[in-house]
């Protein structure tokens, strides 16, 4: 069961994040939640967190500013002796042809998708180390592993993750540290309808076996189980949440 876990979650005002956040409402935990933006699905799960008396604590950062990043982490450390759960789900999207993409614009997909995780898991790794226990999840996604057209850089961004994810759990296996990615397909968000047009979206339903797009909720649940201790012994791995694509 999960029980009295403190949870860190990057993104969380994004769709995943809310679904992620909703979920973790059920049970007793305790949340530290960063995001970027805020907007009324946040609002509305931060009342459901305090209805439910879940303890929690919110950190407004751009990633892109990375002074400001440094002083949320230095907050955190400072509030918070352990970190039992850490879920880097925070994402920027690019969607543009290759000889579109500037070099500055690549550069911030990487800041946020790749080196902003770098940095959080870095820190707080640290603290997971001192308890030789802990459980990484990285959001990731399908076109890391098929490198979508039109979306280069946000794909090799994705790909450079699932490395990263598989890499760690290796090099913290010694300290009872769990590292494992999750995979989705195309999930029904804000961020992807007004990235991708609908003609697009609508070719690519064809190829879903399920033939529909994934809920948020489908990958909250996906991100709960691995947090169980229902998932002992699955560690190191890439899961695609894609509804067969």
């Amino acid at each position: 069961m999960i029980n009295k876990l403190k949870i860190l979650i990057t993104g969380a005002s994004g769709g995943i994040g809310i679904s992620i956040c909703k979920q973790l409402s059920k049970i007793n935990c305790e949340l530290i939640l960063l995001y970027r933006n805020e907007n009324n699905e946040f609002e509305k799960i931060l009342k459901i967190l305090k209805d439910k008396k879940i303890k929690f604590q919110k950190y407004k950062c751009d990633f892109l500013k990375e002074n400001e990043l440094d002083e949320v982490l230095k907050k955190i450390k400072s509030k918070n002796d352990k970190i039992d759960v850490l879920i880097n789900n925070s994402a920027a999207i690019l969607a543009l042809p290759f000889l579109m993409t500037s070099i500055d614009k690549a550069k911030n997909i990487f800041q946020v998708n790749y080196f902003s995780v770098l940095k959080i898991t870095q820190e707080i790794t640290k603290k997971m180390i001192k308890f030789k226990s802990g459980n990484i999840i990285n959001i990731c996604s399908t076109s890391g592993i098929e490198n979508d057209e039109g979306r280069i850089v946000y794909s090799n961004s994705k790909a450079a993750l699932i490395s990263f994810g598989s890499a760690l759990s290796k090099e913290l296996k010694s300290f009872n540290i769990k590292v494992n990615n999750i995979a989705p397909g195309l999930v029904n968000t804000k961020m992807l309808h007004e990235h991708t047009k609908k003609e697009i979206l609508d070719n690519i339903k064809k190829n879903i076996s399920l033939n529909r797009f994934a809920e948020p909720d489908e990958i909250a649940n996906v991100v709960i189980f691995l947090i169980s201790d229902k998932s002992t012994y699955i560690n190191g791995q890439t899961i695609r949440v894609d509804g067969g694509m």
